[in-house]
């Protein structure tokens, strides 16, 4: 009996902490609205689903006459150590990006002074539309994912404000670890890398999203409506963009589609692609020891088909054709 009301009375504590903290969440988002609106209230409040490396949080508010909804971004712990100008660049690349004519989110605000949450957030519009993860016709769904990557390339970069891709891959290459993932060879990737990177010649540099993937996509009515999650955004080779996409879609359409996506794109661009390859590599490294955390997140996103094991057979098909390419090239 004392155990049962150990247990209960656990239970109870858990949940009174569990509505301190919602009540305590809303409370701050009671902030920030009043903060853009004073006139203005908080009516409800949810979660979107997506991203590791961001919170999104939807916040409906209005008045007597009118109701609207925004989000509100905010980068984790890990990302603004990582970064702690991420918040400011994203927003940044938003306004460029909107400026260019991109279906991204509007940036409305962008708070840096730590009042109401103790790291910067922004304030976006909410795009019409949903993800897909589980598409029914996979090679439109490719098709399409591989025009609207042609049409973000399309646009007119600034050196000033995105950062250069291959300063970031040499850094990375130059990298020292302790102890490298083995359960994605991630040694073997590397050392390849290290051999070849120096003769590489990349293609003209392009704007690239640096993580087009299906959860940073919004589809409204069989059409892409809106392309999320700016923060890695920087200039360099499409084939790199290209890589990314085809492994994710490897893992969750299956070989067919990486190929029609990999083919729509590079028939319409025409650009080289022989090295493709190497950036293949580059790709297959974004993973490592974060597989595990990469299935949790299929699973939360209602793909609970995908588990880690199918990630490292993914994975290891990926590599290893990369490995074997280059190795004739």
């Amino acid at each position: 009996m004392k155990d049962h009301l150990k247990a209960t009375t656990t239970r109870n504590e858990r949940s009174r902490v569990n509505r301190y903290r919602l009540m305590s969440a809303d409370r701050k988002f009671a902030q920030v609205i009043t903060s853009l609106d004073p006139a203005a209230r908080l009516i409800e409040t949810r979660k979107l689903s997506g991203g590791i490396s961001a919170e999104m949080t939807a916040i409906r508010y209005g008045d007597s006459q009118s109701e609207s909804t925004i989000v509100v971004r905010r980068h984790s712990e890990k990302s603004f150590a990582e970064n702690p100008e991420i918040a400011e660049f994203e927003f940044k690349v938003l306004q460029f990006m909107q400026q260019a004519g991109l279906p991204v989110p509007h940036p409305h605000h962008l708070d840096m002074t730590g009042q109401i949450f103790k790291r910067p957030y922004a304030v976006l519009s909410l795009l019409d539309g949903d993800a897909i993860y589980a598409p029914e016709d996979k090679n439109l769904f490719a098709q399409k994912l591989a025009e609207m990557l042609l049409v973000i390339h399309g646009v007119e970069g600034d050196a000033d404000l995105l950062p250069d891709q291959k300063k970031r891959l040499d850094k990375d290459l130059a990298k020292i670890k302790e102890k490298w993932d083995e359960s994605i060879d991630e040694e073997t990737i590397r050392s390849k890398l290290k051999e070849i990177w120096p003769t590489v010649k990349p293609n003209e540099s392009k704007v690239l999203h640096g993580d087009f993937w299906p959860g940073n996509v919004i589809w409204r009515d069989g059409e892409i409506s809106g392309v999320l999650d700016w923060e890695e955004c920087e200039l360099g080779d499409p084939l790199l963009e290209i890589a990314i996409t085809r492994f994710d879609l490897l893992c969750i359409c299956g070989q067919e589609c990486m190929e029609s996506f990999t083919r729509t794109y590079l028939t319409q661009s025409q650009i080289d692609a022989s090295n493709l390859p190497v950036y293949d590599l580059f790709a297959a490294l974004r993973p490592a020891g974060r597989l595990g955390e990469w299935a949790r997140g299929w699973r939360e996103l209602g793909r609970e088909d995908i588990c880690e094991q199918d990630l490292l057979e993914c994975h290891k098909e990926f590599r290893d054709q990369a490995l074997k390419s280059v190795s004739y090239t």
